[in-house]
């Protein structure tokens, strides 16, 4: 089965890094007052000069 088909008939979990990633921030979230760990990644890297905004989209660099 293609992995695409595998995420369209999974219920509410995921595969790979996008599972991992997805635990994660609900981790982050566990452990730092119900903090969303995507807006804080955002905005970690807005402070250090690493984002470009085009519009409504945000593009982060990573180093």
């Amino acid at each position: 089965m293609h992995t695409h088909l595998q995420a369209s008939l999974g219920f509410d979990i995921y595969y790979g890094n996008i599972e991992r990633t997805r635990q994660g921030a609900r981790f982050y979230a566990q452990n730092n007052n119900g903090r969303n760990y995507f807006k804080d990644y955002l905005y970690i890297h807005q402070v250090l000069g690493l984002t470009i905004q085009i519009g409504n989209t945000n593009v982060i660099v990573h180093l």
